[in-house]
This record gives structure tokens, sequence and C-alpha cells, in this order.
């Protein structure tokens, strides 16, 4: 935790009237949740906040707050100091990206390795397990009481981004939060259903119809998975409902490396999600060979070209980073 940037960033909070916080576009559980515990503690402090995001998805939108988000070009941001979170390069805005505002300073507050540091102010803990966890500090520092509201925000922050607290990057610090968390007087239980019970019949079959396509190569190692423009349409499902159905290739037996092609509605146009189960494969190395990024054990990017053509590029990118799971 760096102590001095905590510090600025408290400062300049204290100071500072006016404010809009922003996260990467198609945003999860971790953007979301950080983006409303933080606007609810600014407020409390009587600060003007306005929260800046891409449609809010379905499965969060039970979250405190969740209704009060606004897209990039519906509210003036100059004068307005900025508070990016999960965001590692400007490059990842979704709405809010599009009208180039001008504003009074960057706060930039996040755990991603890729991250560029793009702020006048840049706090980047690529230990911490979310953003969530990061900002549950800074709420503190800022002398907010967590509140049940805060809390459940900042629970479903670190639930989704820790894959239900089993993923590496879960801590000892991190059960520390959760447990202050569920002191706050958090319904865990209804939290767990609205994110992980309350799936729409179209996942499904999306699920149903990209398990068809699963591949493995690399003696196993290596699970590959697609998803294409023509199963959105035959299930109706959305990009946003394909957003965990890479944890079923990441589980399969042998696997290191799990990556899942995802067609956009624009043209030879794939966004690819790679996840490794080993602590030698480094996928954000995989992702920044093209433009992307992440963490080291989860990361993304988008890829032009045609099917045929992005496969073959990306698991031969893959093949190389998987030598280190031998050394």
């Amino acid at each position: 935790m760096s102590a001095a940037a905590i510090a600025q960033i408290v400062k300049t909070i204290k100071r500072e009237k006016k404010f809009v916080i922003l996260s990467h576009e198609s945003p999860d559980g971790d953007a979301i949740g950080s983006q409303l515990a933080l606007c609810a503690a600014l407020k409390r402090i009587g600060k003007d906040v306005v929260l800046v995001s891409d449609r809010v998805p379905r499965k969060y939108q039970f979250l405190p707050g969740s209704g009060d988000t606004t897209h990039g070009l519906d509210v003036s941001m100059e004068g307005r100091v900025a508070v990016f979170v999960d965001t590692p390069t400007l490059e990842r805005l979704g709405d809010g990206g599009g009208m180039d505002p001008i504003f009074k300073s960057i706060i930039n507050i996040d755990h991603h390795v890729s991250n560029v540091r793009f702020g006048t102010y840049n706090w980047v803990d690529v230990s911490a397990s979310s953003v969530g966890e990061m900002v549950f500090f800074l709420i503190k520092r800022l002398g907010v009481a967590v509140d049940e509201n805060i809390g459940t925000c900042l629970y479903v922050a670190i639930l989704t981004d820790t894959g239900m607290f089993q993923y590496a990057n879960t801590t000892r610090k991190t059960h520390a939060v959760v447990g202050e968390l569920i002191d706050s007087g958090i319904d865990q239980f209804r939290i767990y259903q609205n994110v992980y019970e309350n799936v729409p019949l179209a996942k499904l079959k999306l699920l149903n119809e990209s398990l068809k396509t699963i591949k493995v190569d690399c003696g196993g190692k290596l699970v590959s998975m697609w998803i294409t423009q023509d199963m959105f349409r035959r299930t109706g499902a959305t990009m946003e409902l394909s957003e965990d159905i890479i944890n079923f290739a990441r589980s399969v037996d042998g696997c290191v490396v799990a990556v899942v092609f995802k067609e956009t509605q624009q043209k030879n146009t794939c966004r690819v999600s790679f996840r490794s189960k080993s602590k030698k494969v480094d996928v954000n190395r995989v992702a920044a060979v093209f433009g992307g990024g992440g963490h080291k054990a989860a990361s993304g990017c988008t890829v032009t070209g045609r099917r045929e053509d992005v496969s073959k590029r990306v698991i031969g990118a893959i093949k190389r980073e998987l030598r280190h799971d031998r050394a």
C-alpha cells in the first residue's frame, strides 16, 4: 500500500468540491461496486459527485445507487476532478471517453499490472485483490463509516474479482476487509443470489452453444472456446451475458491457460479473454502483444482479423508463453 499516494489522494478529495467517477467499458462487479461505494462516501462528506458508466449489467442493478449512473455525453465534466477506478488505460473507457472532457485533475486508483499511470495522482497496487479492497481503505481514511449500502457495493467488488475468494489474489488482508464488511450488516445470501443465482435462460443457452466449440491443445494445458455473433442471435443473449463463460474453460482438468474468443458486432473484430492457473504463465504478456492488458492471471484484448487468423495468432502467442510453465 502506498501511503504517500493515498495521503495525496485524501488531501485532494478533502480540498476539492466537484468530482466525476469513471471506470472501464463493459464494467464488471469490481468496477461498478467500487464506483458506487466511493460515490456514496464522497456524497456523505458533502461532495458534488456524478457517476459515468456504461450500462450497469442486470445482475448488479440491485446495488444501492446503481440507477444514478449516467453516460459521458449526459453530463458536463469540465472542471471536475476525475476519479478513475479499475481502469489501466484511458483507451479502456466506454461512453465516458467520447467527449474528451477537461478535468481539473485525475485520480487513478487501480490494481492492474498493465496500468500506465495516466493520472495526476496514481495509486496502483498490484497486490490488492480488487479495487474494491483499495477503495475500502480510502473510505476509512476519509473518515466515512462503512454502512450496509457501502459495504454491499464493496463486497460485490471483492467477491467478483476474487472469483468468490478462490483466486490467488485473495489474501489474508482481503478476508480481514470482508470481515469488516460483514460487520457493517450486509446480506451475503441476498448478494450471492443476485450475482450468481439469477441467471437468464439466454445465458445458459449461450453457454450450451459455446461449450460445443471447446478445444484442447498443448497436451491439455490450453483450452479455448468461441462465442460467435450467430450464437448471440440464436440464443438472444447479449455480450454482457458472456462474462463468466471463460470459467468453464478454466475449470477443465489439466488446463493452464483458458482463452475465449467473442465476436463483436463490428466485422472481423473479437474480444479475447485469458485466464492463467499457473504463477509461471503471465497472460498479461499475451494480451499486451495485441494491445491489451490486465493481470498476470486474467487479462484481455481486442483483435481484428478473420476468425481463423485471429485464432492462429492468439493461440501462437499463448503457446510461446506456455513455455514458461516448463521452465
